[in-house]
């Protein structure tokens, strides 16, 4: 438990650990205000215009989808190029809220927080990334690990008190951040925006948004403290971040396109957080006749993926901590 604290402590009194929290918070700030300035509050007859274009198109809706239902009911032979192909899901046809037809852009709060999270998501995840490789490669840069190793000699519960502590604090920067993003834009919304409907679906959604977010901060974490613990630089494991999404990513999605992306890292971090989504390729033989293929990436996949990636770094670097010399 000391080891622990002792690791903790050094954590936050790390210069880039400060400068990096600071500088995302303030950008989260510069962001709440931007998007502030950028909302137009609705008028009266802006919103009793959209009232009546929504109850216009509303009416539209319920004639679409009883055609939709009587076509279904025909049971006939149909082109999949027809307004309502074979398997054609009519519960998909809904009228669009009043909100969707304002003349004015007012920041959704209900619609547009989710982008908002995945985005946040998206820089906390580099930044704990950052945090993992540059606390661990800092201590092989100054050789101050093996000046600790002197104190507690058993490299395993070294180890694991650096991981523990750079979670916790990495832990500690997330739940901030996403605390002040939603309570931000929720502000930004009562004040210069729409709030929406804050159902029980809505907030159950948002609350597993943050929590497969917060998951998918602290994997980033502990790749980058992996990575550098093995390569023992941090400038290697900056290398092998953007060299993975400079050669395989880009080169991959280049030369392959979409049959590449089954096995690509953002095909899984994708379907982790938006709970999964399916990949379309089209496949075309000699004769110019193509096919459509679907694969299905669920939410279980990226977790296996994201977490099998994360425990095979961690146990790598924690096999070479044990058997290298630390000098």
């Amino acid at each position: 438990m000391r080891l622990l604290l002792v690791e903790t402590r050094r954590l936050f009194a790390r210069r880039f650990f400060w400068i990096g929290s600071i500088a995302l918070l303030l950008g989260l700030g510069v962001t709440l205000l931007i998007t502030a300035a950028q909302s137009e509050i609705p008028d009266a007859a802006d919103r009793a215009r959209a009232e009546q274009v929504a109850a216009a198109q509303a009416r539209q809706a319920e004639r679409d989808r009883a055609e939709c239902l009587q076509v279904q009911e025909q049971q006939q032979p149909r082109s999949p190029t027809d307004r309502f192909p074979p398997g054609f899901d009519c519960d998909q046809i809904v009228a669009a809220p009043v909100d969707a037809f304002l003349v004015n852009d007012p920041f959704r709060f209900t619609r547009e927080i989710d982008d908002r999270s995945h985005v946040l998501t998206a820089v906390l995840a580099l930044f704990a990334f950052l945090v993992g490789a540059t606390a661990v490669g800092a201590e092989w840069h100054h050789g101050t690990l093996a000046a600790l190793l002197l104190w507690e000699p058993r490299r395993f519960r070294v180890f694991l008190a650096k991981l523990v502590g750079l979670l916790a604090g990495v832990s500690v920067v997330a739940a901030v951040a996403y605390a002040a993003g939603i309570a931000g834009h929720w502000a930004v919304a009562q004040l210069r925006g729409v709030v929406g409907d804050l159902t029980v679906d809505f907030q159950r959604d948002i609350g597993l948004i943050t929590l497969r977010g917060f998951a998918l901060t602290l994997v980033a974490a502990a790749v980058g403290y992996a990575l550098a613990l093995m390569l023992r630089r941090t400038a290697a494991a900056l290398g092998v971040l953007i060299g993975y999404f400079g050669i395989f990513e880009i080169g991959g999605r280049a030369f392959f396109g979409q049959s590449a992306e089954p096995f690509l890292l953002s095909s899984y971090v994708t379907a982790w957080m938006i709970d999964g989504f399916t990949l379309f390729n089209y496949d075309c033989d000699l004769h110019g006749e193509c096919a459509e293929s679907t694969i299905r990436l669920t939410l279980q996949h990226g977790a296996i993926y994201l977490g099998s990636l994360a425990l095979v770094l961690l146990a790598v670097a924690a096999f070479t901590f044990r058997r290298r010399e630390v000098a």
